[in-house]
């Protein structure tokens, strides 16, 4: 999942931003902090010209992570710290307070949502398009299906693939993270460089293909979604690049919370050589590789390094906003 605000009636000095959150995304799924089984050349690339965060930490479930990133506040405050949204579930996100779109909007900012909300939808004011974002593409659950807009999970079904509130019933096979980086693509390619995006993915077979070398199946099919995670940023970069936006504009990149190594949820990911994994307190639950990449950094010697200053994920809107100029 990806967030990309950029400026319409902004100050011109405002950043573009892209926030940039993947599901279930382990401490070893990718290559940033060594692991050799999956290389992420993009997100290395990021990495080496940016700041890497060494000690970031999250929530350890989806719900009460993805609250905290878009109010600032711990999800106990939210009545948010425990599981998260089933489907039909009643509730959503407290509309008395005001998301991170909302706040951007209050500066001239666009705001636009591509991905997984979760995060309440029993009313329309609880759906993204009611917290702040000008423009949704994605899916209100969790456990969605990566090729069709069909949701069968916890003896729920139905489409589950959203265009602001219009239901998208047929993507003629296509493979979600496309759809999504396709989406944002176009945003960032047709706006007039002010813009918000969200963006959720996932991964085909030529991707798989080249991880003959992991001997697990379902491994080697994480490791394809991730492979399409890091073209696709990739492919978002080259878009800013092309629109000549990329030199004003801030990437995060993140995970929603630690892999889920086993179990009936899991993904194959690892967080080795931390303990635990997703929905737990121990820190490969709540410790997730984080990077920031931006021309507006200082470029001076901690340029490309590794920070080992504590951030979490309630962190990200306090320090955007004041980014953004407030």
């Amino acid at each position: 999942m990806s967030l990309t605000p950029a400026r319409l009636k902004a100050d011109p000095s405002s950043p573009h931003i892209v926030f940039i959150i993947t599901d279930d995304m382990g401490w070893a799924d990718t290559s940033l902090v060594g692991s050799s089984q999956i290389p992420t050349p993009n997100l290395d690339a990021l990495a080496a010209n940016g700041r890497l965060l060494s000690q970031y930490y999250t929530l350890p479930q989806c719900t009460p992570s993805r609250s905290a990133l878009m109010t600032g506040l711990y999800p106990i405050r939210l009545g948010l710290q425990f599981n998260v949204y089933a489907p039909s579930e009643k509730g959503g996100l407290n509309v008395s307070v005001p998301t991170i779109a909302e706040r951007l909007k209050s500066l001239g900012y666009q705001t636009h949502a591509l991905g997984k909300w979760h995060l309440g939808y029993s009313s329309i004011v609880y759906t993204p398009r009611r917290r702040g974002f000008d423009t949704f593409f994605g899916s209100y659950n969790e456990a969605t299906n990566y090729f069709n807009p069909l949701y069968n999970f916890y003896n729920h079904c139905g489409v589950d693939l959203w265009d602001n509130e219009d239901p998208v019933r047929d993507t003629g096979g296509a493979y979600s993270t496309h759809l999504l980086a396709g989406r944002a693509i176009d945003i960032i390619s047709n706006h007039d460089s002010s813009k918000t995006v969200d963006m959720t993915t996932d991964a085909p077979e030529r991707n798989l293909e080249k991880f003959p070398y992991i001997g697990d199946r379902n491994r080697t099919l994480l490791a394809g979604t991730v492979d399409v995670v890091d073209e696709s940023i990739g492919r978002v970069v080259k878009a800013l690049y092309d629109r000549g936006m990329l030199s004003n504009t801030v990437i995060v990149f993140t995970s929603d919370n630690g892999g889920s190594p086993f179990g009936i949820f899991s993904n194959t990911g690892s967080n080795w050589p931390l303990r635990g994994s997703k929905g737990t307190l121990w820190e490969g639950g709540i410790r997730v590789p984080a990077v920031v990449w931006s021309p507006l950094l200082p470029r001076d010697k901690d340029q490309g390094v590794v920070l080992p200053q504590l951030v979490h994920v309630v962190d990200w809107l306090p320090t955007l906003y004041s980014a953004a100029g407030e």
